[in-house]
């Protein structure tokens, strides 16, 4: 179950860096996380077909290990590691929201779900 939604997520962007900062970062990308991990256990719910779940498991799979790496190199190209985090965090922020939109238009176009037509038509 997701620790939160996208409505709970706090907005880090206008503070000066400081420890609070990187704490609010901290709980975005702890959420975004969450949130992910329950569009994919509702994916693997919602999908009866043992080969597209264990496809589908392996292509997360893969997404998680080019996220790491990314933001990984992201961090490593900072000039200072306390701002190298921060925009490792950021990194992780920003892919975790880009791929949870992702899933929610997979899981709208696959499957036959009444709470998608609204989606859809708010998307129009």
């Amino acid at each position: 179950m997701a620790k939160g939604t996208l409505d709970d997520l706090p907005t880090c962007e206008e503070q000066v860096y400081n420890e609070e900062k990187r704490t609010c970062y901290i709980e975005a990308v702890e959420i975004s996380e969450s949130l992910v991990e329950s569009m994919v256990d509702d994916f693997l719910g919602l999908e009866s077909e043992t080969a597209r779940r264990i496809a589908f498991l392996e292509t997360q799979n893969a997404w998680e290990e080019s996220r790491a790496a990314d933001c990984a190199f992201v961090r490593g190209a900072a000039s200072e590691e306390v701002n190298g985090e921060l925009q490792e965090l950021v990194c992780l922020l920003d892919h975790n929201l880009t791929r949870l939109e992702q899933l929610e238009h997979y899981r709208c176009e696959w499957f036959d779900l009444d709470d998608c037509e609204n989606r859809t038509s708010d998307q129009e």
